[in-house]
């Protein structure tokens, strides 16, 4: 799935078949003027996506409607409110900023359509990540997130945060995962114990659906016995586990830490990645390492012996046809995002019809940047 304004008029999404054999089918997006993070829920019927206005929009992919469950907090977190779906696909988990600029991590019911905060206001909490066991969600957050600078300030003394990684016991009546567990040994059964054989009648079909018990989950919040660092985001992995994508000075890409809750340990998987993810069913990594791709299978402790894959892309470039879609986006990106609605008093449609036929005469990149700056300078800004 992905955005195109290929009509010329506007964007729109577009899904298709991963072998590309088929045409792509289009959805409208409405009045959205753009979108980002197009996600897709685990059972295909559903895709969510963070559009211009930060809302949070939700595709039906049998009817083609849409509709908005949620709004972001500011208009930075355009694609990055980490959208993620719940195993079940019952459950899509995000993190949205508040009124001091501290993220929480929200979940929204596809059943109900209401949205539950599950983290405390005072702490800066992104990247929820749901476990395969449909028992837990994990995240990170810091308390040490305070004021910062614009880049252009050299003089400015800012804070440094590192996040820890936490996670949810979902589910009031489960047990905690850090249990002290007993050093003795268990007694071994006799060969003459047996187990009762009870009648295999009226067995009902186990309930694999997720549920969450908002009552108290603040206390069912758990840190990760894992040092507090500069974390960047985390991804699912196989079921009791999540990959912890760690930022380290001076190291080139991430470095992927594979965090086990039975051990309550967290190991490195993978040093020099970047543009990182995992299979819907968790079983499969991709990831650019030392800029070579690599698929590695998860269940292992290590991703270093991933098979390397070679990519042999080769494109057809129409630059004609390229700089009329840059010249109708520029246009278009003022009409819709120019502070003024009012465009500074010119008719905006008659600067397109102005400059739009020199488009076609365009023979080099240069060209467009001049039409463009005397486009913009029409707004007399």
């Amino acid at each position: 799935a992905w955005f195109s304004d290929r009509n010329g008029k506007g964007y729109e999404l577009l899904i298709a078949n991963q072998d590309g054999m088929s045409a792509p089918r289009n959805i409208s997006i409405g009045e959205s003027k753009l979108g980002w993070e197009p996600t897709w829920s685990p059972d295909g019927k559903y895709i969510v996506f963070t559009d211009d206005d930060v809302r949070i929009r939700l595709v039906d992919i049998a009817s083609g409607t849409i509709k908005t469950i949620g709004v972001g907090g500011n208009n930075l977190e355009r694609g990055s409110l980490g959208l993620t779906w719940s195993p079940d696909s019952q459950w899509l988990a995000y993190s949205k900023s508040g009124t001091n600029n501290f993220r929480q991590v929200m979940l929204w019911s596809l059943a109900s359509s209401k949205t539950q905060a599950v983290t405390n206001t005072l702490a800066d909490a992104f990247s929820p990540t749901w476990d395969a066991d449909k028992e837990h969600l994990y995240f990170l957050a810091s308390t040490d997130v305070a004021l910062g600078s614009g880049w252009a300030n050299t003089s400015s003394m800012t804070a440094n945060p590192e996040y820890a990684a936490y996670v949810i016991n979902l589910q009031s009546d489960d047990k905690s995962p850090f249990k002290p567990k007993s050093d003795e040994e268990e007694a071994e059964k006799k060969e003459n114990e047996k187990e009762d054989e009870k009648p295999k009648t009226d067995e009902k079909k186990e309930d694999t659906s997720l549920k969450i018990d908002f009552e108290n989950i603040e206390r069912r919040t758990l840190a990760l016995d894992i040092p507090v660092r500069n974390y960047s985001y985390m991804l699912s992995g196989p079921k009791g586990s999540v990959f912890i994508m760690e930022r380290i000075p001076n190291d080139r890409g991430l470095t992927v830490q594979k965090y086990k809750l039975e051990d309550n340990e967290a190991k490195e998987f993978i040093g020099g990645a970047s543009q990182i993810s995992v299979s819907t069913d968790g079983k499969k990594m991709l990831a650019q390492v030392n800029g070579n791709w690599q698929v590695m299978d998860t269940g292992g402790p290590s991703g270093k012996d991933g098979k390397s894959l070679k990519v042999n892309l080769q494109m057809n470039l129409n630059k004609t046809a390229e700089w009329t879609q840059m010249f109708e986006e520029a246009w278009r990106y003022e009409q819709d995002y120019f502070y003024d609605p009012n465009m500074h008093g010119r008719d905006w449609k008659a600067v397109y019809k102005r400059y739009a036929p020199l488009v076609p005469h365009i023979k080099h990149r240069a060209d467009l940047t001049y039409v463009l700056d005397q486009v913009n300078g029409e707004l007399s800004v």
